[in-house]
């Protein structure tokens, strides 16, 4: 289930980066990353985020649990593969960078 809703959210993620480059194509969009993790009310949660090109501390994405409940939420990286968050309804996000996409180039 969870590798399911991952490649859900790599689609989403993918087909939105197509459409900036299309506005776009000489934007430098930053670092992506894939994570995984927990709110602060305990649900387990996927996401892809996408870290601002200055410095790559600071950026967001689209997260899930595994009920498919989607959120925009803002990062910080905190240490080493480890990132906070917090989404518009003051939800915090506890992520882990996943290893096997670790800091590819934004598309």
């Amino acid at each position: 289930m969870k590798t399911v809703l991952l490649l859900l959210l790599s689609a989403l993620f993918v087909s939105s980066c197509k459409y900036n480059l299309e506005r776009n194509p000489d934007a430098w969009k930053g670092w992506d990353y894939s994570v995984h993790g927990t709110t602060s009310d305990g649900r387990k949660v996927v996401g892809d985020m996408t870290m601002d090109s200055t410095g790559a501390i600071t950026g967001g994405g689209l997260i899930m649990d595994e009920q498919a409940n989607e959120a925009e939420i803002t990062v910080r990286k905190t240490g080493n593969n480890q990132m906070d968050g917090v989404d518009k309804d003051g939800i915090t996000y506890k992520l882990t960078i996943d290893p096997l996409r670790r800091g590819e180039p934004a598309h």
